[in-house]
């Protein structure tokens, strides 16, 4: 059974998909309007849903490829009941490659979000040796294994936080991705150097169909705009997010 198979099919992805999860009932992002949904947030093997977040794509070969239009950066066959063969974004013209300023931000956005995600598992594997192969289990043992080592983990971070970070030995300086004084990021953590990639937590395939709902994307569309408001917008999230990287003029 490949990844996004087990993905699709564990409980609790179709608990999810169901509506059967006890999420937090959504709430206005800061500054008001209307109620969203609370989100996971997943990189482009998963599908956009309501409760999943994943970046915009990147573009395709548009069907006038004298301009980059807005369809030219969705997510594929949104409510299209003949869709066609578009290309991929190789056949681009290279001003045309890149996405538009404001689904660039909330890719980076999303991507800091994930890289917390990322620390965490690196933690995971680099100090527990049981993480750093594959897992051969029942799989009631396997729950039991991960539920253990989240105890673990936690009672360890809670015992050192009076340290002095110098004397810390669970997670010493350096260990994590380091950000600046003002939550930008700096260094990449030690932690990526001592991870098996072949070990027990690696990323999977993609996860269900990319024909995402209206609902979905409008949501995307909603949380995309506040990223570049006055509230919620860094002032080094340009930068990073345009790093080597052309822009569409006028493409907002």
């Amino acid at each position: 059974m490949s990844d996004s198979q087990i993905g699709c099919s564990c409980d609790f992805g179709i608990a999810l998909e169901s509506g059967a999860v006890d999420l937090p009932d959504p709430m206005p992002l800061p500054g008001g309007g209307e109620p969203l949904p609370f989100t996971f947030v997943g990189d482009e093997a998963f599908a956009l849903k309501t409760y999943m977040m994943r970046p915009y794509a990147k573009p395709k070969r548009g069907r006038d490829r004298r301009s980059a239009s807005i369809q030219d950066y969705g997510d594929s066959g949104v409510d299209d009941p003949d869709p066609v063969d578009e290309g991929n974004a190789g056949d681009l013209d290279p001003a045309l490659q890149a996405i538009p300023l404001p689904r660039r931000i909330f890719n980076y956005r999303l991507s800091r979000a994930r890289r917390v995600i990322e620390n965490t598992s690196g933690i995971w594997v680099s100090k527990w040796q049981i993480l750093a192969g594959q897992i051969y289990c029942k799989v009631e043992s396997a729950k039991s294994i991960a539920m253990t080592l989240i105890c673990l983990h936690n009672f360890l971070l809670d015992s050192e936080l009076q340290k002095n970070p110098q004397q810390r030995n669970y997670i010493r300086p350096g260990f994590v991705d380091g950000d600046g004084p003002n939550g930008e990021p700096l260094a990449k953590g030690l932690w990526r150097s001592e991870v098996n990639r072949d070990g027990a937590l690696q990323g999977i395939g993609r996860v269900g169909g990319l024909n995402p709902a209206r609902a979905a994307i409008n949501q995307r569309e909603k949380i995309k705009d506040f990223f570049l408001t006055e509230i919620c917008e860094v002032p080094w999230q340009y930068e990073y997010a345009f790093r080597n990287a052309p822009l569409v003029e006028g493409a907002l």
